[in-house]
């Protein structure tokens, strides 16, 4: 398995393509992070001046939302065009153990994607710190858990989502299908708040979108969707799990 892995993380890390799509990821997460931060006159109605330094952080790591979209695309654009192309019928006469094959892929992209996370989050706390200090603001300390919290929450939603991409893409056989589903699994809270507080409560901890933001310490104790670090990790395992589960039992069962 070491070697599919070192494989894959070639084909990804070598290709021209890949690189300038990783590396617009960065700047685009991190541009967009401080195009949020700098306008939140307008988005919050409250200056820079009005806001704490963990209110201007939080603003500033929404970049990081449209990063890990960003990354759920790639993650399935790039696993799909094996499908896509028969490609994987030479990969797989490699690596004929259709397990080892996927967790090959699955690990690959839990590098990658953690990588890609580590990077953004570290740029875009380093702009915090150059928005805080350009404003006579205080700055972040990593030695508070708060900020802590906060950035390991928010590292792990690009990790998530890559890999339930991961899964998604073999589940459904193309690129299209783990865009889709991973884009439904992350919007879908935003749709059930729109019905009753009873609806809310019994769906809305059910999603990867509440577990993360749990995690984050972004949820308050008396909300509704606060349910706690142990089941928040519970919730995302839950959903790797099955996922995962459920694509090796397709793509065993698949003809190539």
């Amino acid at each position: 398995m070491r070697h599919a892995i070192q494989a894959n993380l070639k084909q990804i890390l070598f290709l021209r393509t890949a690189k300038i799509f990783l590396t617009t990821i960065v700047f685009v997460s991190v541009l967009l992070g401080a195009l949020f931060t700098l306008t939140t006159n307008v988005t919050q109605g409250r200056t820079l001046g009005e806001l704490t330094p963990m209110n201007i952080f939080s603003a500033n790591m929404l970049g990081v939302d449209l990063g890990a979209i960003l990354l759920i695309a790639f993650t399935s654009i790039t696993i799909g065009r094996e499908f896509s192309t028969n490609g994987i019928r030479l990969t797989l006469g490699a690596t004929p153990n259709r397990i080892k094959f996927f967790l090959g892929k699955f690990i690959t992209y839990l590098l990658v994607a953690g990588g890609m996370s580590f990077v953004m989050v570290g740029l875009i706390f380093g702009s915090t710190q150059f928005i805080l200090a350009a404003n006579d603001q205080s700055l972040l300390s990593l030695g508070d858990s708060e900020v802590w919290q906060f950035i390991v929450g928010v590292f792990l939603m690009p990790v998530f989502y890559s890999l339930m991409t991961v899964a998604a893409t073999f589940l459904f056989g193309s690129s299209g299908g783990g865009i889709v589903f991973s884009l439904l699994v992350m919007f879908l809270p935003a749709l059930i708040r729109m019905f009753t507080e009873t609806i809310q409560e019994l769906f809305l901890p059910l999603f990867p979108e509440i577990a993360l933001h749990n995690l984050s310490g972004t949820v308050a104790t008396q909300s509704l969707e606060y349910i706690g670090t142990t089941a928040s990790f519970l919730v995302l395992g839950i959903w790797l799990l099955v996922t995962a589960i459920l694509a090796i039992l397709k793509f065993q069962r698949q003809d190539f």
